[in-house]
């Protein structure tokens, strides 16, 4: 790694950070949050209705983006504690209260007028950067890093694809994945980035041009190779969010694609390792040392040194980070923004943002980001060590189960349905991979329960106004009890009850 990459650059040479690439992440991350916001409205976001959506399909031109600038906000029905939410969310997410411009979301109602104020705060302080966690559990998080961080990690992709020509996402760009590899990539080589959304996966890699970088996830190759088309010649496919299982790299060495590009990675902590092949190990990537005597932790290569980047792989003196204190949890800027007034839209209450924002954002992680010294980050997955670069995932630590790439917590999708006035007992986990790898729930009703027959489908009914697509079973058994094994342990229940058709 050469000096130059070592040091962060001033904003005036961050390619990413330009009108074009603001609109696609606030466009992603503006519809996620209402989904979250609206639970069960599945559909929100139209293509036939969205000008957001059907004009920006495609190369990333100034033309193609001009309608998400002139986005009106009100026309999206938003109630006064929505668009608190929204604006909120956006101060944190991009730091605006660093700056103090966070209250001048407050009286604008244009996504280009958003836009310009980010890119106005990004230009007096770009320290760092905060993405959102799926927010599976009920509460979503904000994760801050350090903008050198992130160019590290990209400057390093950089260099290993800098001869794409293009690059095709199937991913949201609000998401740390998708903003490396949407924006920030593209920025740096200088190529445009295609959306590869509006389509059907099995469409994807029949478009694919020599020269094209696949940007997805397991989910969108599973059904990407369901076709029987051939990839052309030097296109390379990255993926991340979930475990590759081995026969999908199969798949997609067969279809033809010349490279297939697994990172590991979080929310949390960006990427962590890669590697080629599903029978060998990930390596860690130059800028993460795995911390000495630690099974569970990783800090910051140390590249304070000219010219040089040398792996720490001995105990210094840091602030440990985990998951829990480093990331800013959107639950409670909800919370306060609930607090507020129904009427507070406002600029009036403009105050009464700015510090539920900047409240929101003076955790551990952000100090850490603003102060640049160095710190040790807790991991979210149990990891099998080979030496100090070379590991092997061995499973969560959280209980979270990834379907479509997003974390899902069937613990909490079990405590929900138990709270229902005629569940007795629940459990829930994933689907075996030919089974469909959504979830599914098992169900004993309480003894008065009237009608048990019918009552997986009032509980399908029950859950969709309290769960997003990806947390709702496909299927719902119901039983007399659990199904446990003969020492009293859960146990799967028969796959021939799960129902491809709920």
């Amino acid at each position: 790694m050469s000096s130059a990459q070592q040091r962060p650059q001033p904003f005036a040479s961050r390619p990413w950070w330009n009108r074009n690439t603001l609109l696609r992440v606030l466009d992603d991350l503006l519809w996620a949050e209402l989904n979250r916001l609206r639970p069960g409205q599945l559909g929100l976001r139209p293509s036939a209705e969205s000008a957001v959506t059907t004009e920006r399909r495609g190369p990333m031109s100034d033309a193609a983006l001009r309608p998400d600038a002139a986005l009106e906000l009100d026309s999206l029905g938003l109630d006064s504690l929505e668009f608190l939410d929204i604006t909120t969310l956006i101060a944190v997410q991009f730091h605006l209260q660093q700056t103090g411009l966070d209250n001048q979301l407050l009286q604008q109602r244009q996504l280009g007028a958003w836009a310009q104020i980010i890119l106005d705060s990004r230009a007096r302080w770009d320290q760092a950067l905060s993405f959102q966690t799926s927010g599976s559990t009920g509460q979503p998080k904000l994760c801050a890093h350090p903008m050198h961080r992130l160019e590290q990690e990209i400057q390093w992709f950089a260099g290993q694809l800098g001869d794409r020509r293009r690059v095709l996402s199937a991913v949201p760009a609000h998401h740390i994945y998708g903003f490396l590899f949407n924006a920030m990539l593209p920025a740096l080589l200088g190529i445009p980035v295609l959306d590869l959304r509006a389509g059907l996966p099995s469409s994807a890699l029949a478009q694919a041009q020599p020269g094209d970088l696949i940007v997805g996830h397991p989910a969108f190759f599973e059904l990407a190779t369901r076709g029987d088309g051939a990839v052309a010649d030097d296109v390379i496919a990255l993926t991340s969010t979930a475990p590759c299982p081995p026969s999908l790299w199969q798949q997609l060495i067969s279809a033809g694609c010349a490279r297939l590009i697994e990172i590991y990675g979080s929310s949390e902590n960006a990427g962590i390792g890669v590697r080629e092949a599903a029978d060998v190990p990930f390596r860690l990537l130059p800028h993460w040392s795995r911390a000495s005597k630690t099974t569970d932790r990783l800090q910051p290569v140390d590249t304070t040194t000219e010219g040089q980047s040398n792996r720490v792989e001995k105990d210094v003196d840091t602030t440990t980070v985990s998951a829990s204190a480093s990331d800013t949890d959107t639950a409670s800027v909800t919370d306060a923004v609930s607090a507020l007034d129904t009427d507070a839209a406002s600029a009036s209450d403009a105050d009464s943002v700015s510090e539920t924002a900047a409240a929101a954002n003076t955790d551990m992680a952000a100090t850490a980001a603003a102060s640049g010294f160095l710190t040790q980050v807790e991991l979210q997955d149990h990891l099998d060590w080979l030496d100090h670069e070379r590991f092997y995932v061995l499973r969560r630590r959280d209980g979270a189960v990834q379907i479509g790439g997003v974390n899902v917590f069937p613990q909490r999708i079990e405590r929900l349905l138990c709270t229902h006035p005629e569940v007795a007992e629940a459990a829930v986990r994933q689907a075996s991979a030919e089974q469909g790898g959504r979830l599914k729930a098992f169900v004993v009703p309480v003894i008065d329960c009237v009608d048990p027959a019918a009552l997986a489908e009032r509980l399908d009914a029950w859950l969709a106004s309290r769960l997003t697509a990806l947390e709702q079973p496909r299927a719902i058994q119901i039983g007399r009890q659990l199904p446990r094994s003969a020492a009293g342990k859960l146990i799967d229940w028969p796959a021939e009850v799960y129902s491809e058709s709920r």
